[in-house]
């Protein structure tokens, strides 16, 4: 009797390797739920690289987008534990604390363990004065008087243009190119309602202090012919 030859596994190779189907931009862009697609990538960060500041900074904007109270308090926990000192702090954990306050939290036990933990975090209990002493405590940082303005923005929307230009204004001398280059590509995005006039001014200021950046480098002006 002639042996039944076994099924090939189309997900392996000649050599019985198994063959990662290729990854299409155009096809993940298709999603009906990309929060839940992104936690698939969140997942594994979690478990392999649970030191790495941009582990538990994806791992709130996620949970802050889908409204779960409980892991974004857990993000921002374990962003203090591994990095105390990141600028996302700034931003992640006041925008946290004003959800909590519009929220409706439910059930009660939630309630108290939100309410307990944020205590915590916050003995004054005034976020905006929070914000204001972590922005001079990190006074060198010009990313994290960004995130602090941005969070004072957040909290306080009728002060966003004084934010901004806090921000515009701020001093340069002891920045350094990638904390800049992440300023000016957030104002170009529209972040506290930049207009282009606005991002050409911060982008001249950076040209002076970083003049070889060909990024803030002026426009090259037109040869008439």
């Amino acid at each position: 009797m002639k042996p039944v030859e076994p099924v090939k596994d189309t997900k392996k190779g000649n050599e019985g390797e198994i063959v990662v189907p290729p990854i299409s931009g155009e096809e993940l862009l298709k999603t009906q739920h990309p929060l839940d697609e992104a936690i698939k990538f969140l997942e594994p960060m979690k478990n392999l690289s649970p030191n790495n500041p941009d582990t538990h900074r994806l791992a709130f904007e996620i949970y802050y987008r889908k409204g779960k109270l409980l892991l974004m308090l857990q993000s921002i926990k374990r962003a203090i534990k591994t990095s105390p000192d990141s600028p996302d702090l700034l931003l992640h954990f006041p925008k946290f604390y004003q959800y909590v306050q519009s929220a409706d939290v439910s059930p009660p036990v939630v309630s108290n363990i939100i309410q307990s933990e944020i205590s915590k975090l916050l003995p004054g209990g005034d976020i905006i004065t929070w914000v204001n002493e972590e922005i001079e405590k990190y006074s060198g940082s010009f990313r994290h008087l960004f995130e602090g303005c941005c969070a004072l923005a957040h909290i306080s929307p009728d002060t966003v243009d004084s934010q901004r230009d806090r921000v515009i204004n701020g001093d340069l001398t002891h920045s350094d190119l990638e904390s800049v280059t992440h300023v000016y590509e957030q104002l170009k995005s529209g972040i506290l309602s930049a207009d282009d006039s606005q991002t050409t001014l911060f982008a001249a200021r950076c040209h002076e202090v970083f003049p070889y950046a060909t990024l803030f480098s002026p426009p090259e002006p037109e040869v008439n012919r």
